[in-house]
């Protein structure tokens, strides 16, 4: 007979309910009960032992009728402890011979001994005064226990709950499923000779032989007994190994005696990391993080370079399962090991990694414990919450989120509610979306089947060196880690950042595409499964009062289900199977959209539905997916086995409790890259046979047809209502075993007009039956032409409400798409007053591009125009309040009286950059081509669902689309086709009569992909994703564009042209307009922040778009002859020796002689390229001297000490050294001859350099090559194909061979490198001259003020009023000072962003502490 195993802790006395009674008791293990208690009682022991808290008592049972029968042993049903104590006894043999004594004595005396059977409980509802008569006999009341005791009485009548992560709940809950347990009664027992002994009350009682009598509400007869010592108030929550459970079934109580809240029950610290359980990973929660960004230190990175490639290499090589698991776990703890914050210590971080290394790399992991990395504190977790508002913290994360290019995101952040998630609501919304394994495959040799691996492997082919390069350069940056810590910057930083260890990152990347192929070969040990594919909970506030919980999992699993879910192979996988289903289909949400709508013209007599189910991620039936896959695709059925076969770990921190482990049996999580796929996988079927349901039996006509749509977990469909009654039944009948429940709450039914349904009487009749099947009647919505006699109000609000959302759009009556629109638009006034408040401007024009444009563009596309035209003028008005943002206009009153000048300047930043716009598109542009561009890529997924309105022939060509078949989508076309011809000037639509020959000739205008080279094909195999396709509007916009943009050049040619005082300036704005027409000027304006180079402050991006979009820069001080004494000789400027007006817009600050600002700019963009050149490999020397000391100077005398800005010492290729004299030009002097001629400028520049050393530099054998820019951004071609040749040269030495692509992006960095270094110099010339004249005019002010004679204390004659000017800025600066108690408080300033700090900023740009605020 097997017995049943021990378990190493237990917490209650005597035996739990018996497994089998008839089990020999010889398998029960004794305790040594005083022991125990003596370590619980006392304190001197707690503090000695903090890493052993454990409370090692038993479960027990007695019975009701026999209670004087002594307990000689435990059944092996029963869990119990092996009490292996540390402790060594201190009693002397003594008094150990007179407890013996003693003891024997009480048995002398009749107290005797409990019988091992189960006493009957009572139930835990019913009043605590029912309890066995037995148990009552041997109660103690309050009276009898001394006053240190006397608190054990208030626990009488309570409940607790074992902590989930506590060890024995983990061996017991199987036992006690509903883990609650209620105080019933205080008694005396003690363990005498392995016997446990209910003793009758003495005053001489011993408080460790007191113990509380419990009841398992699971345990149908049982009484438990538990030593009092663990339920004192005064233990800490992590001494605690329960809950205490209210009367609300709340599981977290508000108040607690001293919390801890960063720990792991069970784990300690003094625990080795590799002996650590997957179960115990959660302690990983305690720590305190690392740094998510890139590695910047390089010595840490050299350190954790080293150790990564060991602990692979380790991993892949070592045939030794235990040694495989105890490296994965270090693998699991390494950005603990070398990333986590030292307090800014480089000294100690660097020292730390080092030692560390060392370890890892001699193989002595035994080394490392928990007690190593440092925990987290709820100290600095309040300190950070006093010190950072909720506004100042969503600006920080936005911050982030812009840095890494994550503008979705960063938008989702400046967006989020100020609403917290309490411990209950995380816990609550765990256990909603963790549902037990639904066992739906019965038969034993299908089960057998499902857990049997294939023998196909495609991790060779799938998991290849270039294809892991490539996911890693392309993950997702600033995205939450999972429990291990790991980010997608720290993969970067170790395999591909940096110019050094090309080596060492070579040899990474190979044993780490080993390491892929072992997870998608699922050839990873039970072990390491586990570890890889647990999963970090969070919370995020839903509402006020709900929680959507988060998941996260570790970055090499997401990396490996990643190379499937983006290859071609996956691709085909979605057309083969996926025939109603369009959630990985190109454009497959506007499909939807687009068929609903025409399911509502053309089928007016069918019903529509719109399903909402229940945690459909998290509920998806694991084995019906699986058993799909592995008959659809066997070539990755293994590793979807190994992740979803069994059960992951799931570990959420909670602050009372510590760290939670649950278990997610069912389902996945939204936050997994395959899990799209799978979940659609796992539904397939299920919506294959609610489709074939909703197929005509009796008919052959297919346009009588139900139809059923789904995108992920949303789906639609439409028939008849007789038909949708049956489907909405089947639909909750059969869902539920695929994992899809109805949510009927949530769902809407659209009722149409119907000749079976007219009157009153027969609408109700069928809203009774929705109502049956749980539908709410106020989710029934009847259309307006459902009944024929309604009363106009009635018929009006059903005209108002007949629609659903679906997907984002609107689908229903005219009326309430457009009323729907409206409101969904208005809403976009909030989202526009969140972008005005965001105090990051270059952020705010990134998100403005990238997300507040991208709303409408979504509902332009999906909606019919007329619907959308009426949002235009409101949209339009957000968009000129954000534009005009960036010009340092803020005030919708300000922007009102300017409305014709932003006017012009919304139409002017609506081109693309190299047109000398923005690129931030028009609306009625993007209107006039949305709706046509999104019908023309739906037709071929149209068609099929209605054949007889679109028709393709067998090569895939459109042979017929007919008009009547939908007059409304028709008519829509036809308007729409008339917009862009007359704005496009376009006659290729002329003959284009028939919606067949539009669609036609607008798919004609589809940009073809570029075929791949013969090299590249041959590399190419089934796994690799075809390259991304240009969109269609894309091309219909710029075709839209050019007409205007030429009428807009016309109009600033005729302002330049005509007489007049405004004439000037009007000649500035033109040439400045022709200046930045080119693909290099506007570089720097959508580059992004990820390079510090590219940060512009608020001030510079101001300067910067002023400057470039010819606009009055406020910071710019002007002359007001209104004002009496303002001079206007203050706002004049001589440096090129005549006095000259400065204008309004910067272009003269920029290039001033005056205060050496040419000169910075001038040595910046120097300094920038000798960055950039040797950053490809060239030994380069910056202004190199005595270079010509050898030559004759062109004057002839003495010795010629000029020095070139840069020399190139080995230039790729060979040849001669390079001198490269920098020149940064001005375009609208004497040398432009006309408007147009925006290069002669540089060309003159460039002969300049040219004569004056090409003469030195042939002399000593040297190549001259002048970099010629303009202040506008513009680069001579001389130094520009200097440049690419280098860079070509450099990668055919690099990789062996041309590579077009890398070649076209290290340009492009190169480009913008350069335009943002002249752009972000020039923006801080302004700004520097602009406080410089500021500074000048107040100073005048002062002056003029001290001379009037006024008697006062601010007379000329008072030192005071000089005092308070000269010292304003430190008296400001003292009282901040004064007005913090704690430097941690002290929030950073908005305007410094990314790390850059008010003395960098400051000293950087040569401001004063008060000007630069």
């Amino acid at each position: 007979m097997q017995k049943t195993p021990l378990c190493r802790l237990s917490h209650s006395l005597l035996l739990p309910v018996a497994a089998n009674p008839t089990l020999s008791p010889r398998w029960c293990r004794p305790l040594n009960v005083n022991l125990l208690l003596n370590r619980h009682l006392s304190v001197k022991w707690k503090k000695k032992n903090k890493n052993n808290k454990k409370r090692k008592v038993h479960l027990g049972r007695s019975n009701a009728n026999d209670s004087g029968k002594c307990i000689n042993g435990m059944d092996a049903g029963g869990v119990f402890a092996a009490a292996s104590s540390t402790h060594k006894e201190q009693h002397s043999e003594r008094r150990a011979e007179r407890r013996e004594a003693r003891d024997h004595e009480t048995l002398a005396a009749g107290v005797q001994p409990v019988d091992p059977i189960i006493v009957s409980t009572c139930d835990p509802s019913r009043s605590l005064s029912n309890v066995p008569s037995h148990i009552s006999s041997f109660s103690i009341s309050e009276k009898q226990l001394r006053a240190t005791d006397k608190w054990a009485i208030s626990w009488i009548g309570k409940k607790f709950c074992y902590k989930n992560t506590d060890p024995e709940w983990q061996t017991t809950q199987h036992l006690h499923p509903s883990n609650l347990f209620t105080f019933v009664d205080v008694v005396l027992m003690k363990k005498i000779d392995d016997k446990f002994i209910l003793l009758q009350y003495s005053h001489r009682y011993a408080t460790r032989d007191l113990h509380f009598a419990v009841k398992s509400i699971d345990v149908s007869d049982g009484i438990e007994y538990f030593p009092v010592a663990p339920f004192r108030s005064s233990l800490t929550e992590r001494d605690r190994f329960f809950t205490e459970h209210n009367d609300n079934d709340n599981l977290y109580q508000s108040e607690r005696v001293n919390p801890v809240g960063y720990y792991m029950q069970g784990v300690n610290d003094d625990d080795m990391i590799i002996n650590l359980l997957p179960g115990q990973l959660g302690v990983l929660l305690t720590l305190q993080p690392p740094a998510k960004s890139y590695i910047r230190d390089e010595a840490v990175l050299c350190c954790y370079r080293q150790s990564l490639l060991h602990i692979l290499s380790t991993i892949n090589n070592n045939e030794s399962e235990e040694q495989v698991n105890k490296c994965t776990n270090v693998l699991m703890f390494m950005p603990f090991m070398f990333l986590q914050s030292r307090a800014n210590d480089k000294i100690e971080q660097r020292r730390i990694a080092s030692v560390f290394m060392s370890k890892i790399i001699h193989n002595r992991y035994s080394e490392i414990r928990i007690s190593d990395f440092y925990k987290k504190s709820n100290m600095v977790r309040k300190k950070l919450d006093r010190s950072f508002s909720f506004q100042k913290r969503r600006f920080k994360k936005a911050d982030e989120a812009v840095l890494a290019g994550e503008y979705s995101k960063a938008m989702d952040f400046l967006m989020m509610n100020d609403n917290k998630v309490s411990s209950q609501q995380l816990f609550e919304a765990a256990k909603d979306s963790l549902p037990k394994r639904v066992s739906s495959i019965h038969d034993e040799d299908e089960q057998m089947d499902l857990c049997t691996k294939v023998e196909v492997d495609i991790a060779d082919r799938l998991v290849t060196t270039k294809s892991v390069q490539k996911k890693i350069k392309r993950l997702k940056k600033g995205r939450s880690p999972g429990i291990d810590g790991f980010t997608a910057e720290h993969l970067i930083s170790l395999t591909l950042a940096g110019r050094g260890q090309l080596v060492l990152k070579n040899k990474i990347i190979e044993q780490y595409v080993r390491f892929l192929r072992t997870i998608v070969a699922a050839k990873l040990t039970e072990h390491q499964n586990d570890l890889l594919n647990a999963i970090k909970l969070a919370g995020v506030p839903k509402g006020e009062d709900e929680c959507r919980p988060i998941m996260m999992y570790s970055i090499h699993t997401k990396i490996a289900f990643s190379l499937f879910t983006t290859s071609n192979l996956k691709k085909r996988l979605d057309k083969k199977l996926f025939k109603h289903q369009y959630g990985s289909k190109p454009s497959g949400a506007e499909t939807i959209i687009h068929a609903l709508q025409q399911t509502v013209i053309q089928k007016p007599t069918f019903d529509l539905f719109s399903a909402d189910a229940v945690k459909a991620f998290y509920s998806l039936n694991r084995g019906l997916a699986l058993q799909k896959l592995k008959t659809t695709c066997p070539e990755v059925y293994n590793m979807f086995l190994d992740k979803y076969n069994g059960y992951s770990n799931v570990f959420f921190n909670d602050l009372i409790q510590g760290v939670m482990k649950m278990r997610q049996e069912e389902g996945g999580s939204p936050g997994a890259p395959e899990m799209s796929f799978f979940y659609e996988l796992g539904i397939c079927e299920f919506v294959d046979n609610v489709a074939n349901l909703l197929r005509q039996d009796s008919s052959t006509d297919p346009s009588q047809d139900g139809l059923i749509m789904g995108y992920i977990d949303d789906i639609y469909w439409a028939a008849p209502f007789e038909k949708m009654v049956q489907v909405i039944a089947f639909v909750q009948d059969n869902g539920p075993k695929f994992g899809y429940k109805l949510n009927l709450k949530k769902s809407v039914y659209l009722m149409s007009p119907s000749p079976n349904a007219s009157t009153f009487d027969q609408i109700e009749e069928r809203v009774r039956a929705l109502n049956l099947l749980g539908i709410p009647v106020s989710n029934v919505k009847i259309h307006p032409k459902c009944q024929s006699q309604a009363s106009p109000h009635v018929e009006q609000h059903r005209k108002i409400n007949w629609g659903f959302r679906v997907l984002g759009a609107f689908v229903g009556t005219d009326d309430y798409v457009t009323q729907a629109l409206q409101v969904k638009t208005q809403s976009l006034e909030f989202e526009t007053e969140v972008l005005l408040n965001y105090p990051n401007s270059q952020a705010r024009c990134y998100l403005h591009k990238r997300c507040f444009n991208e709303k409408i563009n979504y509902w332009l596309r999906t909606q019919f125009p007329d619907h959308t035209k009426g949002l235009l003028s409101t949209f339009k008005s957000y968009q000129v309040r954000l534009i005009a943002s960036y010009h340092g206009v803020y005030q919708k009153d300000d922007v009102l009286s300017q409305l014709q000048t932003f006017e012009d300047l919304y139409t002017r930043v609506a081109f693309k950059v190299e047109n000398g716009g923005m690129s931030l598109r028009s609306v009625q542009w993007v209107h006039a081509t949305a709706f046509l561009c999104s019908m023309a890529a739906t037709l071929p997924d149209l068609a099929k669902v209605f054949p007889l309105w679109i028709q393709y022939d067998d090569a895939g060509r459109l042979i017929h689309v007919d008009e009547r078949a939908s007059p409304p989508t028709s008519t829509q076309i036809f308007n729409s086709i008339q917009s862009f011809q007359q704005a496009s000037l376009d006659s290729a639509f002329d003959e284009a009569n028939s919606l067949t020959s539009i669609f036609q000739k607008v798919i004609s205008l589809r940009p073809t992909v570029q075929q791949p080279t013969s090299s590249q094909t041959e590399d190419a195999d089934q796994f690799d994703k075809p390259p991304k396709e240009k969109t269609l509007q894309k091309v219909c916009y710029d075709k839209m564009m050019k007409p205007a943009l030429d009428v807009y050049t016309l109009q600033l040619q005729a302002k330049a042209d005509a007489p007049g005082p405004d004439q000037h300036f009007a000649k500035i704005m033109f040439q400045n307009y022709l200046d930045v027409c080119n693909k290099l000027s506007g570089r720097w304006i959508f580059s992004g922040v990820s390079q510090k180079t590219y940060v512009l402050t608020n001030q510079e991006f101001q300067a910067s778009i002023c400057r470039r979009n010819t606009f009055v820069n406020k910071d710019i001080p002007q002359h007001n002859a209104l004002i009496q004494g303002d001079d206007k000789s203050d706002y004049l400027c001589s440096c090129s020796g005549l006095s000259k007006s400065i204008d309004p817009y910067g272009y003269h600050l920029t290039s001033c002689k005056v205060g050496g600002g040419a000169i910075r700019l001038h040595n910046y963009v120097a300094q920038v390229l000798v960055l950039f050149l040797r950053a490809i490999g060239l030994s380069v020397t910056y202004e190199p001297t005595n270079i010509f000391a050898e030559l004759r100077p062109p004057d002839g005398q003495g010795l010629d000490f000029r020095r070139p800005d840069i020399l190139v010492h080995n230039p790729y290729g060979g040849g001669r050294k390079v001198i490269i004299e920098v020149a940064i030009t001005a375009t609208n002097g004497q040398t432009r001859n006309s408007h147009y001629d925006t290069t002669r400028p540089l060309k003159v520049r460039y002969d300049q350099k040219i004569q004056k050393y090409a003469n030195a530099a042939q002399a000593l054998g040297y190549r001259l090559i002048p970099c010629v820019m303009s202040y506008a951004g513009q680069i001579h071609y001389a130094i520009e194909d200097f440049v690419r040749g280098q860079i070509r040269q450099k990668i055919q030495i690099a990789d062996g061979q041309d590579d077009p692509i890398k070649l076209k992006a290290t340009v492009k960095h190169w480009f913008q490198q350069m335009s943002a270094a002249v752009n972000r110099e020039a923006s801080r010339n302004v700004i520097r001259k602009a406080s410089q004249i500021t500074d000048k005019l107040s100073l005048d002010q002062r002056t003029a003020s001290a001379a009037i004679e006024s008697g006062d204390d601010f007379s000329r004659y008072s030192i005071q009023a000089l005092d308070n000017y000269d010292n304003f800025d430190q008296t400001i600066m003292n009282m901040e000072v004064s007005q913090v108690e704690d430097p941690i408080r002290q929030a950073p300033q908005p305007a410094n962003l990314y790390g850059a700090s008010t003395e960098e900023t400051c000293y950087s740009q040569r401001f004063t502490p008060l000007t630069c605020n």
